[in-house]
């Protein structure tokens, strides 16, 4: 798919291996904070939902040089590619969020245009999967906050369907990882405040559920928290996981 945003730095994303506050290759200060949710690298995903809360802060003021980003997305066991929908501060004015859903990396490509987003708006997203064609489903719903309201924005939603085959490396591994992250380049800094994902859910081909009880997975010379995971099974091999609330607080540990 061509991309839309020819000035996009090299965003978004090498391995969620390297997410814990490193800094990879070529890009000056690429930086992760993150937690990852998975039942191991033998149980695919095959749903993953959640609800982002837009912080109440804008981005900088100038996005050169400054690329400042967080997203939900998935990866295969080799964690050789991501599946995402990003909020970046690139690709608009100064100051302002934007939603793009992307694929890194085997081609790294925007899969829709942009969408001007609000401080304070929520972003629903739900990847399916299709399981006889190992196809996805990627849908987002946006809704509106006080500053959203304010621009006379309206609620707004969309999807489309993916097929992870096209990668020219992964040919199509199914997703074992599921990842809530903040990314940083170059000059970005985590300054917007905490990032809050609410009604998290992971369902994967599994019957196991200590993965669930045992919360996301994560570093600890940060903030972040996460309320307790519960869980249901069915008769069709399959566990859903549960949290009511993720959240990244802050790039500080105390």
């Amino acid at each position: 798919m061509k991309s839309i945003l020819p000035h996009f730095p090299t965003l978004l994303l090498l391995t969620f291996t390297s997410l814990i506050s490193s800094t990879i290759g070529d890009i000056a200060n690429l930086t992760f904070y993150g937690v990852w949710i998975g039942a191991g690298p033998q149980a695919i995903i095959t749903k993953f939902e959640s609800t982002l809360v837009l912080p109440g802060s804008s981005p900088d003021q100038s996005p050169v040089h400054d690329v400042q980003a967080f997203w939900p997305g998935m990866e295969p066991a080799k964690s050789n590619a991501v599946f995402q929908n990003v909020i970046t501060n690139q690709g608009g004015g100064p100051g302002e969020w934007y939603l793009l859903p992307f694929y890194c990396c085997n081609p790294a490509t925007n899969l829709t245009e942009q969408m001007r987003v609000w401080p304070g708006d929520t972003v629903k997203n739900v990847f399916a999967l299709d399981i006889p064609t190992g196809k996805w489903y990627n849908n987002w719903v946006v809704t509106p906050g006080e500053q959203g309201n304010a621009a006379g924005q309206k609620p707004f939603g969309g999807g489309f369907e993916f097929d992870p085959a096209f990668d020219t490396q992964t040919k199509g591994a199914p997703y074992t990882s599921a990842l809530l992250t903040i990314e940083l380049q170059e000059l970005g800094t985590w300054n917007f405040g905490s990032v809050m994902w609410q009604n998290v859910i992971l369902e994967a081909n599994t019957t196991e559920t200590k993965w669930c009880t045992d919360g996301p997975s994560g570093p600890n010379n940060w903030k972040w928290k996460a309320s307790a995971g519960t869980f249901s099974t069915s008769d069709k091999n399959l566990t859903t996981c549960y949290y009511a609330m993720i959240i990244l607080e802050s790039p500080n540990s105390n």
